[in-house]
């Protein structure tokens, strides 16, 4: 589990993990953030069944649960 000391925050509307500098998801347009998340799913295509399946449509890197 990262927290508010590790170097990647998760969007609380989409859970796409970014640099806790960044002001702004990339992915979903979100501006609200989670420090505190636990694992990792990686999408590498927009065509991912387990992406889609997950609600991570978009190639990225997301938090499997937020707290």
């Amino acid at each position: 589990m990262m927290s508010s000391k590790g170097s990647l925050k998760a969007c609380r509307s989409c859970r796409a993990l970014l640099p806790a500098e960044q002001t702004k998801c990339p992915v979903c347009g979100g501006e609200s953030f989670a420090t505190e998340w636990k694992g990792v799913l990686i999408v590498f295509s927009d065509r991912s069944e387990l992406g889609l399946a997950a609600g991570a449509p978009k190639p990225w890197r997301y938090a499997v649960s937020l707290k």
